[in-house]
Order: C-alpha cells, then structure tokens, then sequence
C-alpha cells in the first residue's frame, strides 16, 4: 500500500470507494464542483491510499479563505473520508490525514484545518490528529405554531452575489473567525452548486442590502411537510432588520405555498442577533454539531473560545 495525492483519472476509483463506503453512488458532477472547481485554490487538496492500483483510502479538504482574527489566511475544510471495508482498522485515516496535512502546509501555506467532526470521527481527530474542541453548536428553530404571527415582508429574488453581499457577510471585526466569503465564492457556492438549489431573497426593508440564501427540503422528521434551512444571514445587528427578514422568508413561503414545518439556522449563542430570534420565538433544538480544528502554526487559544468563531450552516459541506 501507497499514500500519494489525487491525479486527473483517479475519479472512477474515488467513486468507486465511495459506494463500497457508503453503500451508495456519488455524483462525479458534485465531485468535481467540490474538490476542482472552487475559486479559492486550483490545486486539489486530497491523499489517497493505493494497493495494487486500487484506491482503498480518501481524505480530502476544500480550501476555504479565513477572516483570521483581522488576517486572512487559507484554511482547509475537512472533508471525506473513505475507508475501503476490506481494510478497516488498519489505521488508514490517520496517515492519509498526516500525508495531507504535511503537504497543504509545505507546498500551499495552509494555516488551518477544521471542520465538523461527527461523534465516530470526533475521537480520532482530537487524540490521533492534534484537532481541540471548540464546541457544539446547536440549531435555532422556529415551530409551526408560531409562523402565523410572522409580519410578513417584501423581497425580491435575485441570481447572483456581488461585493454588496460580500461586505455584509465579512464584516465581523478583527477578533473572531469566520468563512471570507468573496462574490465568486458565494456565487460557487450556491449558485453553482450543482447538487441543491438555493434561493437568494434581497429584503425591502430597513437596509436595501439586506439579504438572505435559504434552501428547502424535505423534512426528515415531518413526512411529506418541508423545512427550510437559512445557510446565509446577511444582516446586521438590528431587530428590526432581523425581523424584516424572517418576515421576507415567510412570504417566500406564502408565495410559493410551501407546507413549511421548520425554519433553521446556526447562529453563535454570543452573536446578538441570537437574541433578536429568541424574541421571535426561535428556540435551540436538534441536531448538535461540534466544531474543531487544527492549527499548523504556534498555538492561538483564541480559538478555543467559541465566542470568537462566527459560522453559518453555508459554512457546513452538509447543508
């Protein structure tokens, strides 16, 4: 067995992997989307284990750019893993992350790598790969029985991010993280995605510039209702603001008569728009997801504070 990187062919063994992994096929359009196509790095950031040509091991992370504490820097997004079954508990995970770490540090500059580690893998990243625990973030959730009472408000749908949508997003000062989120990564992200689609809803409200990208689906724990998932908020510090905006989102679903059960966010317990939800009876629910990293540099502690991060569900390769 040989760990090397990814080379333009190996896609049809990836995929492969990937149905004996997970019992189910990948989309080689949503493969190349994630791991080729993104406007942040052209380089793909992915190791493989190799025995006797067949790809048994994947580790992957998608470049992503960091606001870094009033720096930018390029971090990776932990990504897949795939274990071929024939070859489980030969510790195949943790040398494809070591391989991979090494060399997006040399060769890229990577600082960081984090992500959202699920409760199988949480233990291995923390005592085999160096990740800390920053926290668990939870989902804020609004009930059917308190949609009704939504004021409604005017919005208008539009097809593409510019820098007026990227400042409203990367304007978190110089003492916290968060995703930098130029146009052409919003527009990768959302508008090219080509698994989801996502509605971008421009808000006639206080601020004209007020937006916000949701996505529906169906809902995992109501059969045959829809949830609705707000993957990006760009609004600022205001009640009004944010009430208009939910507001937006609720003649979105008038509009298009959606059998709604749900409307979810992330939003960090500190942000004080957290409490603008509470207020409109937004309230903490499942699922929980923990957040963790790794620094490749000196150790910044900072960062295990989980008031300084600043994430979103777009933020998440998930949702």
């Amino acid at each position: 067995m040989e760990i090397r990187p990814y080379k333009s062919g190996d896609e049809s063994g990836i995929l492969e992997l990937f149905k004996k992994s997970f019992r189910k096929p990948l989309d080689i359009k949503f493969w190349k989307w994630r791991y080729l196509s993104s406007p942040t790095h052209k380089e793909p950031m992915i190791s493989l284990m190799v025995d006797n040509d067949t790809i048994i091991g994947h580790y992957a992370v998608s470049p992503v750019v960091m606001n870094f504490m009033g720096d930018k820097v390029l971090a990776g997004l932990s990504m897949t893993t795939m274990t071929h079954p024939d070859y489980g508990g030969r510790g195949i995970f943790p040398m494809l992350a070591k391989d991979l770490y090494t060399r997006i540090k040399d060769q890229y500059h990577v600082r960081m790598v984090w992500g959202f580690p699920n409760l199988n893998s949480n233990y291995s990243f923390i005592t085999k790969l160096g990740w800390r625990d920053v926290g668990v973030q939870h989902m804020l959730s609004l009930a059917p029985q308190d949609h009704e009472r939504i004021p409604r408000a005017n919005y208008k749908l539009i097809e593409s991010f510019s820098e007026v949508h990227s400042s409203k997003l990367n304007g978190s000062g110089t003492d916290t993280i968060s995703v930098s989120k130029s146009p052409a990564y919003l527009n990768w992200r959302y508008i090219e995605n080509p698994a989801n689609k996502y509605y971008i809803l421009n808000i006639d409200g206080f601020d004209s510039t007020d937006f916000v990208v949701i996505k529906i689906f169906n809902s995992f724990k109501f059969k045959g209702k829809q949830e609705i998932d707000i993957l990006e908020l760009g609004v600022g510090n205001d009640p009004n603001s944010v009430s208009t905006l939910v507001g937006a989102i609720f003649s979105f679903i008038d509009v298009n008569d959606l059998a709604i059960v749900s409307v979810n966010l992330w939003l960090s317990l500190t942000d004080p728009r957290h409490r603008y939800f509470e207020k409109l009876r937004f309230t903490m629910d499942s699922p929980l997801t923990i957040l963790a990293y790794r620094l490749f540099t000196e150790n910044n502690d900072a960062l295990d504070n989980c008031k300084t991060w600043r994430i979103s569900l777009g933020d998440s390769d998930v949702y």
